[in-house]
């Protein structure tokens, strides 16, 4: 059984905390109160575990308690304004409001504001026979209940949570490597929106999220013994990130001829083996072994790298290939060192406490980010205004419907469908349809076949199943929320092929219903576009300055302003992503954007194989010429990453870089090496800013 816990992921880990949490009040409730009392105190464990996620103890429980608090004195406001339908609808408007505005945190303050929305649901829904006071003590009693189960149930699955944030990071990274590995063998101009090129975009956003997500569980300034360092293996992973990046650098100079597709070749092949060993450790992670590394195949695939035979004498691409062999072996001696952590050795002492703190998320919620907020031209503000008109409109119509005895299914369809933007909205509607419809199939299932006595475990497997798959994979997530609706109030004998019609028909009204009020207000991404391209620049002139240095105080500024380049990069990426499928009207100039974000990520890989230069040949670049270098590339550097800074006179298709490729290895001499380096890095500044100012241009038109 144990071996079965170990293969399970850790949202289904959660999953079954919730459900175990939930059922855990509701039997304390069914002993120690009323009738009524268990319903209500299940109602308020609810609550509190909408924001109970994969997370440190000390934070689930505090979040899970605030998610408690917030449903319980919500459920109590709707139940007060239900006798009038004007003050009904009116304070659905009131506190939907107010919930939606705590996005302003950001996606952490999802389940917060989601858990406002599902008290009003609920409470909508068939309050509990018991006064107002008991109501309330019995809801806030589920939710304190549920917290501190947050706190033990997290507390015991920490250790594991830690290791399979990690495992999916490594994860994530055996998928980029072997997605750059297509883009290498499609070799087609970004321009062109290649498919392997977003595939490879899409890639890199989901290893952003899981990194940051690790970085969270892992980096909290805790020190542990054990045969796994997690803190060494993520910061490994981390790395990792920087040189795949180097992986594409001076690929231009190859050409376009039947050899360098040949090399192109010979690089994926590489990185597909790269990829192997990480599914390696991987696999290791998740079952506890010990990994093992084909050195032999990583050998052989960089020496094919080396292979001059097909090159002519003379041929400049000679000087290249030990360059790209370099940094192949690079990458292998990583993902060996990745290996070595998991037999248990050490390699290097991590981050200080502090530092390690400095790159995980942290967990204060500023006043200033809402009132920074509170403008017409604030996303978080349309949508919040957006969401209240819309939920108290579905809550005023559904019950002027034939069927108004259920007016709340309509306005949780609606609240579950309306996002904040148009292709998240469009992809939970048709998620939304279709987990209902199968939710209600299998209600219908169960009240045939399944025995009175399996509703409560049926309903508390519901639970935690729609609560372990909202952000994996809504559609299972609407049908156990279906399944969890119908057994709420009811027992099997009611859910009959007519309930089931009206709750489909309900379903399908509020989604279209939602999907209409996402025209209302709209926060396109264009709006937004602009700020997040600044942004980038900004943070990568930041972390240019911090990477051409070589003094050693600078590596935990260089490690922040590095990471807040990449935030800044896939926050531009999943808005571009989003806007891929607005309608043609408003939809951004993706082509200019992707363009944008690939000399992007070009000038970090750059700066990434600059920095290694440094540290591998820091003995030979101690002296006054390569800092005098350094120095006086910074400047350049940041003044072609500024917004408004004038064009620049030298044409980037004119400059012969691989007359640059220095004729020494950089074993015997590395300064010619750092040269050339800073003054690609430098042209790759330029092509960068002209690429963000021009996609600035096109969204300000």
């Amino acid at each position: 059984m144990l071996g079965g816990l170990r293969r399970l992921p850790a949202f289904v880990l959660n999953g079954l905390s919730v459900a175990l949490g939930v059922g855990l009040s509701q039997g304390a409730a069914a002993l120690l109160g009323p009738s009524g009392a268990a319903h209500a105190a299940t109602a308020g464990a609810i609550y509190a575990s909408l924001p109970h996620l994969v997370d440190r103890p000390g934070r689930a429980a505090r979040r899970a308690l605030a998610g408690g608090v917030l449903g319980s004195a919500t459920a109590l406001a709707i139940t007060l304004l239900e006798p009038s339908p004007l003050l009904t609808n009116l304070g659905i408007a009131g506190l939907v409001f107010g919930a939606m505005m705590t996005m302003a945190w950001g996606p952490r303050a999802g389940p917060i504001a989601f858990t406002v929305v599902l008290a009003i649901v609920f409470s909508l829904a068939s309050p509990p026979p018991l006064p107002h006071s008991e109501l309330l003590s019995w809801t806030l009693f589920g939710g304190a209940l549920y917290a501190g189960w947050a706190f033990l149930s997290t507390l015991l699955l920490e250790g594991r949570y830690r290791t399979l944030a990690v495992l999916s990071a490594v994860g994530a990274s055996a998928r980029l490597l072997r997605s750059r590995a297509a883009v290498l063998e499609e070799r087609a101009p970004v321009e062109q929106d290649a498919s392997a090129r977003w595939g490879q975009i899409h890639q890199e956003a989901e290893l952003a999220v899981l990194l940051q997500s690790a970085r969270d569980l892992v980096f909290d300034g805790k020190q542990r013994r054990g045969r796994i360092d997690h803190a060494r293996l993520l910061l490994r992973t981390i790395e990792l990130r920087d040189l795949l990046l180097t992986s594409r650098l001076d690929l231009d100079l190859l050409g376009n001829d039947q050899l360098a597709q040949l090399i192109c070749a010979r690089l994926a092949r590489s990185l597909r083996a790269s990829a192997a060993a990480l599914d390696a450790a991987e696999t290791a992670l998740s079952t506890g072994g010990l990994p093992s590394f084909d050195r032999a195949r990583a050998a052989r695939e960089i020496a094919a790298i080396l292979d001059e035979r097909e090159l002519p004498s003379g041929d400049p691409r000679l000087r290249l290939l030990p360059a790209l062999g370099s940094r192949q072996q690079l990458l292998v001696d990583l993902i060996a060192s990745i290996h070595e952590s998991l037999r248990g050795a050490h390699l290097e002492e991590p981050l200080s406490s502090s530092e390690l703190d400095q790159l995980a998320t942290d967990d204060e919620w500023p006043l200033t980010e809402l009132a920074r907020n509170f403008s017409l031209h604030s996303p978080v503000l349309r949508h919040a205004l957006r969401s209240a008109v819309a939920l108290s409109t579905a809550h005023a119509l559904s019950s002027a419907l034939p069927w108004a005895a259920h007016p709340h299914w309509m306005v949780l369809s609606v609240a579950v469908v309306l996002r904040g933007t148009l292709a998240q909205t469009v992809s939970r509607r048709n998620e939304r349809i279709l987990g209902t419809a199968a939710g209600c199939l299998l209600a219908l299932g169960l009240a045939s076949f399944a025995p009175e006595a399996a509703i409560v475990p049926i309903f508390l497997l519901a639970v935690g199943a729609a609560h372990a798959f909202v952000n994996v994979r809504y559609t299972l997530t609407a049908t156990a929320a279906t399944v969890t609706a119908l057994l709420q109030t009811r027992s099997m004998a009611f859910v009959t092929p007519i309930v089931l019609v009206e709750r489909l028909g309900d379903t399908v009204l509020g989604a279209g219903f939602a999907w209409a009020f996402s025209y209302v207000l709209p926060s396109w991404s264009r709006r937004s576009l602009p700020g997040a391209v600044e942004n980038a620049l900004v943070a990568l002139a930041s972390y240019a300055g911090t990477a051409l240095s070589m003094t050693p105080d600078a590596l935990s500024g260089r490690r922040i302003a590095r990471e807040r380049a990449y935030a800044a990069l896939d926050a531009l990426i999943s808005i571009v992503r989003l806007g891929s499928v607005e309608p043609a009207r408003v939809r951004p100039p993706l082509p200019a954007l992707v363009s944008f974000i690939d000399h992007a990520q070009s000038l970090m890989a750059h700066l990434s194989s600059l920095r290694l230069l440094l540290a591998r040949r820091a003995e030979q670049l101690r002296n006054t010429e390569a800092e005098r270098a350094l120095v006086e590339a910074r400047p350049r550097i940041g003044r072609r990453l500024e917004v408004d800074a004038a064009p620049y006179s030298i044409s980037p298709q004119a400059q012969p870089l691989h007359l640059e490729l220095p004729s020494v290895p950089a074993e015997s001499s590395a300064y010619p090496w750092l040269v050339r380096r800073i003054n690609v890095s430098i042209y790759e500044a330029d092509r960068t800013g002209e690429a963000g100012r021009a996609a600035l241009s096109l969204l300000r038109q």
